[in-house]
Formats: C-alpha cells, sequence, structure tokens
C-alpha cells in the first residue's frame, strides 16, 4: 500500500476506476495498482490505497457540489482534502471536515485504461511482485511468455500498439515482438507477425479489481499460472491469476514519428515518462528536475547568485553533500585580473562596485574543484533542452527578473550589461514555457515563457552544466 498525492492529471498514476458499490457509494480502483482509495481514520488522517476488502474505509460517498464533487468517507463522514489546499505535484491527500472549499472539490474525467505507443509493466494481481516476461529474455520466435520476479529488464517492458477495433497488441521491447494466442495449446508466445493471434482486449473487470486480458481468438483470457507459465482460459471471476496491473515504464519512451523504442536517460518527468528531444531541442513531454534550491538573501549573499545556481547544479549531480553553501561560496574561485572569465570579480556576499560576478569561463574553474563543469554557451535552444532531456539542470545567465538591458561584451564574451544567473529545471512543450529555480525570487522555482526566457538568455547564451 502507499499513500495518495496530487498528481500532474495526465500522469498515468492518476488513472482511477470508479466502481458503484450496491450501497450506493463508490469505490475507486487505481489503475496502476489495482488497489483502492483507502481513508486511514478520522480528521487529519493519511489517505492511502490498498488492496479492496469491502470494508467502509475503502467506500466513498459523492456528495455534488457548486464546482465538483465531494467524496465522502462512509466510515468516518470525513472528506477526501488536499492537505494545505496545496496546487503542488506530490501533495499529500487526507482526510478533513468538510470546509466547502475547492482543495475538497474532484471531478470526474473520463479517461482511458491505457495509451497506445506507451511502454508499460505488467503485473498479475496474483503475485504483485511478478511481472509478465519472455522467458530468458530471448529475441527468437515461439519464446514462451512467462511470469517472472521484477528485474527492470526490457524482457518485462511492453509497447501498447494500436490494432483498430478496441484491440492492442502488445510489443515487446526488447524483443520487437508480440504476444501470440496458440489457439491449440492455449500457450502463450511471441512472434513478429501481427496476424488475429496477437490481438488483445483490455478491460476492467469489477469482480477483480484489475484489468483483464482478452484475446481476439475465442474470447480467452489471459492467465499468470502459479506455475509461472502464461496461458489463456476461459474467464473465472474469482480468479486473481486473470487479473493485471500496468505501469507505466519511465525508462523508454516510443519516437512518436517512427516508432522506434528509445531509452531515456536519467530524468524526473511530470506527466508521462517520455524523456527524448531530437537535434531541434524537440521533446515529447514535459520535464521537470528536483532540485535542492537555495536562495542567496537567506544567506545573505546578495551577489551570490552564480554561486547558489552552480551549487544547486553540483548537489543535483550528487556532490557537495557534506559542503554548504555558505562554504561553497567562501570557496570561489577569484579572478587574477579582474576577467569574470577567469573566476569571480568583487565578492559573493556584497556588491564592490567591480563587476561582483563571474561569467562561464571563471564558473567552470571554481566547479571543478568538486565535480566536472560544462561550458554550453551558445549552444541555442536545442542545447539546453538536450541537456533538460538528459536530466541535467542548467545554470543559465539571463538578466534581473527577465527584464530588458542593453548586450554587452566583457573580455570578449557577450552578455547582458546587468546580469543575473538561475537554473533552469523543466520545459513544457504543451504551454512553451521553462521552469527556473531563481535565487533572488521569492516565487523560488517557477514557470516562464518561451519568448521572456530566451529574451533574456540571448543576450548571450552563456550557461554551465555539472557532471
Amino acid at each position: 500500500m502507499a499513500s495518495a498525492t496530487a498528481r500532474d492529471a495526465r500522469d498515468g498514476s492518476c488513472n482511477w476506476q470508479l466502481v458503484w458499490n450496491e450501497d450506493g457509494s463508490v469505490r475507486l480502483i487505481s489503475i496502476g495498482s489495482g488497489y483502492a482509495l483507502t481513508a486511514t481514520g478520522a480528521k487529519g488522517s493519511h489517505v492511502i490505497h490498498r488492496a479492496y476488502g469491502g470494508d467502509d474505509s475503502q467506500k466513498w460517498i459523492p456528495v455534488l457540489t457548486t464546482g465538483g464533487i465531494e467524496l465522502r468517507s462512509k466510515s468516518s463522514g470525513v472528506v477526501l482534502d488536499i492537505k494545505g489546499a496545496s496546487s503542488a505535484r506530490g501533495a499529500q491527500m487526507q482526510t478533513w471536515s468538510s470546509n466547502d472549499t475547492n482543495a475538497q472539490r474532484f471531478l470526474f474525467v473520463k479517461t482511458g485504461l491505457y495509451r497506445t505507443n506507451t511502454p508499460y509493466i505488467l503485473r498479475s494481481t496474483a503475485n504483485r511482485t511478478w511481472s509478465l516476461d519472455i522467458t530468458g529474455g530471448s529475441k527468437a520466435e515461439g519464446t514462451a511468455v512467462q511470469l517472472h520476479a521484477a528485474n527492470g529488464t526490457f524482457a518485462q517492458t511492453f509497447v501498447l500498439v494500436d490494432a483498430g477495433g478496441g484491440y492492442v497488441r502488445f510489443r515487446n521491447a526488447n524483443s520487437n515482438k508480440y504476444l501470440a494466442l496458440n489457439a491449440t495449446t492455449g500457450k502463450v508466445t511471441q512472434t513478429a507477425s501481427v496476424g488475429n493471434a496477437t490481438k488483445w482486449k483490455i478491460s476492467f473487470d469489477e469482480s477483480l479489481n484489475a484489468l483483464r486480458i482478452t484475446s481476439f481468438l475465442g474470447g480467452y483470457s489471459l492467465v499468470g499460472t502459479s506455475a509461472r507459465g502464461v496461458t489463456t482460459a476461459a474467464s473465472t471471476s474469482a480468479d486473481t491469476h486473470e487479473g493485471f496491473v500496468m505501469g507505466l515504464d519511465n525508462s523508454l519512451c516510443v519516437d512518436a514519428s517512427t516508432g522506434s523504442i528509445i531509452k531515456n536517460k536519467r530524468v524526473n518527468i511530470v506527466n508521462r515518462g517520455w524523456c527524448w528531444a531530437d537535434n531541434v531541442g524537440r521533446l515529447h513531454g514535459k520535464v521537470t528536475i528536483n532540485v535542492p534550491y537555495i536562495n542567496q538573501y537567506a544567506y545573505g549573499a546578495r551577489m551570490g547568485c552564480e554561486g547558489a545556481a552552480l551549487y544547486m547544479c553540483l548537489r543535483e549531480a550528487g556532490y557537495c553533500k557534506n559542503i554548504s553553501y555558505r562554504q561553497f561560496l567562501n570557496a570561489v574561485v577569484y579572478s587574477p585580473n579582474g576577467n569574470p572569465n577567469l573566476g569571480f570579480v568583487g565578492s559573493p556576499w556584497y556588491v564592490t562596485g567591480n563587476i561582483d560576478g563571474v561569467l562561464p569561463g571563471g564558473a567552470i574553474r571554481w566547479v571543478n574543484k568538486y565535480a566536472t563543469g560544462h561550458d554550453i554557451s551558445r549552444s541555442g535552444a536545442a542545447g539546453l533542452l538536450n541537456a533538460l532531456c538528459s536530466g541535467t539542470p542548467v545554470a543559465a545567465w539571463v538578466t534581473p527578473r527577465f527584464k530588458m538591458t542593453r548586450t554587452i561584451s566583457v573580455y570578449g564574451t557577450t552578455t547582458p550589461s546587468s546580469w543575473h544567473c538561475v537554473m533552469v529545471v523543466g520545459y513544457d512543450p504543451a504551454t512553451q514555457k521553462l521552469q527556473v529555480a531563481d535565487p533572488a525570487s521569492d516565487k523560488h522555482v517557477y514557470w516562464v515563457s518561451w519568448n521572456t526566457f530566451f529574451t533574456a538568455w540571448n543576450r548571450g547564451q552563456n550557461a554551465v552544466t555539472v557532471s
């Protein structure tokens, strides 16, 4: 079981099946786990999801209110609530007294059980630690399909391909072959063919509180037996071996134009796990990277924006765990001659009347005391977005509050006449916005429009990453 949290609405873990109970209440079953939304106690208690047992803590009374639906726990009378009325992804769900606020109003939005051209891992509800698997990770024609303990290999990942008429094919990410039913033996194997034997229908079974996968041939259900083999049989409502749950495999994505399966690099993805950019910076999904935020003013570092951005990059990459931001600033590499391309000029702590800053060349020397810095300046939008795609945040030199300033040359480096350094941590192609961790802002981490960001950044296109 796990706690329930608020997530981006496009995240696959947010898909729930609403099932009406005989007493007029509803149960909400997670498509990704097969577990039911469960109240753990009275006001202020966590909300979790666990196997459905039919008790009142897993039953919710929907109450229509102005602006949405209130879900009232049948066991205690308290309602489902987002703690602190937070709008952030990952906010804790709890139970609370009804207070007529939007934090307690929900809308039921119809969505599908799955998405095609999407990589999934399928687990049996009879044993949730076992996944659908190609025996031995083989790529050979006719290899048997089995259940096997989850092992993180691509032999256990399947891409759903539209087969028409409400049917799909399961294409294995490792072998690129499809699950097929042998109508004579009832066994399931893999094949390169795309006939009727490879067509399957996915539906939700209320008696199993899970997904049922049935073959186009005879309507037989996919069965994960206790012997680990995978066969088919006539549907039986009480047999948990016929139930499956599907979770997104965020380590892979599918190129929308070619259908090829692409291995992702490390990245924290908000909406569905796609993280790949082509050579002109086109992304197939919203990307955000969690970072340990630092506010320069909280430490009294009036001119410490570059240090804060570089320090956050180092911490996100796993460095400087035992070094504080203050210690990092005190160990700054200073310029020997006033050239910010060679080191910091002035002081990160106060205004000296000099430049009081550092540009990428000097920043690299500073970073290299702890890790390896990379100057990706003048790489354009594609270079910046490709760094984000690989899970790498970017320290970017922009302007204070993204305001207009003159463009100047400082020891041969083009830069705004007044610069500010932020950390770029996300991009959303749907809204054309970039997410920045701003060391000098009360907002801390926020989204800015494409035009706002690049109008400021393009005055020098100065940027650094860390590995």
